[in-house]
């Protein structure tokens, strides 16, 4: 197994911060029930069955081993679930942010508190790529979304000046994202967005902050722990060291990641809404 390389600070901007993603698409959500991955590969193949894999390291520490009962899971999605900022692609280029404040149909925060909007946000990152490329065609994937706050954001990413300065960049940042989720579903985690901006930042890992997101807005989804996911979103017991990306080449949800039954994983293992 090959794991991630730790990833740059994220460039700060203060946002409102409300709930990506998902949870939706995340594990089975960062892009399901609202479809915010509607950017990334497609997923190749069909849904294996049952089956666990044995235990071993996941984002945080050794698992405990157990698998969820099979079936086949409601979280499929078309594009990667997990889908981790690349070295190339993390934050958003220097005249980026002025695109969106120039768009004055766009709301950035409210953007932000839709949690369709922000895994829209968060797809919009995932489709660019490593090489951060693809923007006209990444906005036609977004457009496909019915959401209001989802449309304006692509008909403010369509602007010539945003076309030049958000078509090869991300539109936000990991912590951005992070914190809007935690604002909406762990909200007792951080006084304040702004304090949760500020350690988000100062921890520099753009990488984990991605992982706790996916904790985060996997409680978008009905039937979820917020005690044990809002946890794992502040980094206790998951995403605590590099991410480990499993042999081959799975579309589902990595070790250490959220999810609901055995086949959101690509160890085909989930135990207490975790692949192990």
């Amino acid at each position: 197994m090959r794991t991630l390389p730790n990833v740059a600070s994220f460039a700060s901007v203060v946002v409102l911060l409300g709930a990506m993603a998902s949870c939706n698409g995340m594990l089975g959500i960062e892009e399901a029930e609202l479809d915010p991955s509607v950017g990334g590969a497609e997923m190749g193949g069909s849904t294996s069955t049952g089956g666990s894999s044995s235990g071993g390291t996941s984002n945080g520490g050794t698992s405990s081993g157990g698998t969820s009962s099979g079936g086949t899971s409601s979280t499929q999605t078309t594009a990667p679930v997990t889908d981790p900022p690349a070295v190339g692609c993390v934050d958003p280029g220097p005249h980026c942010a002025e695109c969106l404040s120039s768009c004055g149909a766009f709301d950035k925060n409210a953007c932000l508190a839709n949690p369709t909007c922000r895994k829209a946000l968060d797809s919009y990152r995932s489709c660019l790529g490593d090489g951060c490329t693809g923007g006209e065609g990444c906005r036609e994937r977004l457009s496909a979304i019915a959401d209001a706050d989802v449309e304006r954001l692509v008909g403010c990413l369509s602007t010539d000046f945003c076309v030049s300065n958000c078509g090869s960049s991300p539109v936000v940042t990991m912590c951005e994202l992070y914190c809007a989720c935690m604002a909406d579903n762990c909200s007792a985690q951080f006084a304040s967005p702004s304090e949760c901006l500020t350690k988000c930042q100062a921890a520099g890992r753009s990488d984990l902050t991605y992982c706790q997101k996916m904790h985060c807005e996997f409680l978008e989804l009905p039937n979820t722990d917020a005690t044990v996911h809002c946890e794992h979103a502040m980094g206790i017991g998951q995403c605590t060291a590099p991410i480990v990306v499993p042999p081959g080449d799975c579309k589902m949800a990595y070790p250490g990641f959220p999810c609901k039954v055995a086949t959101d994983c690509c160890s085909m293992d989930c135990s207490n809404q975790v692949c192990r």
